[in-house]
């Protein structure tokens, strides 16, 4: 459902964000997992980023864990950067197929909307021989 689709979840070592990172790699998409955790010691309930992302991989999808501290900018920018650097060839695939399917959309909307002008314009030159 979400094969060749990229997401990024953050806090996901545990809780809310560790539920939205599984549901996401169950649903096929790559999932890249930040939060601060990389050890169990790191926080009092003991989830980590790899954890998450080993389980995210276990469902179906490809966790990839990303050690990040979300108020620091340049971490944030790095890991931005690093998820294009990895993705932009999977993202760029995707863009164009979606683009293909947008145009052959487009193609069958013109289509109909040509007909539509056809058909009004016919309708108008008769108003006029009356």
């Amino acid at each position: 459902m979400l094969k060749d689709r990229v997401a990024l979840v953050t806090g996901a070592s545990l809780g809310v964000g560790k539920g939205i990172a599984i549901a996401l790699g169950a649903a096929g998409a790559t999932v890249y997992v930040t939060g601060r955790s990389s050890k169990a010691g790191d926080n009092p309930f003991g989830g980590t980023v790899f954890a998450t992302a080993e389980d995210v991989t276990k469902r179906g999808g490809r966790g990839v864990a990303v050690v990040c501290d979300h108020s620091d900018d340049e971490q944030v920018r790095a890991l931005f950067k690093r998820i294009e650097d990895e993705s932009g060839d999977q993202q760029d695939e995707k863009r164009n197929a979606d683009d293909q399917n947008s145009k052959t959309r487009r193609q069958g909307e013109a289509r109909d909307g040509d007909r539509e002008i056809h058909d009004a314009g016919r309708k108008r030159q008769q108003h006029k021989e009356e």
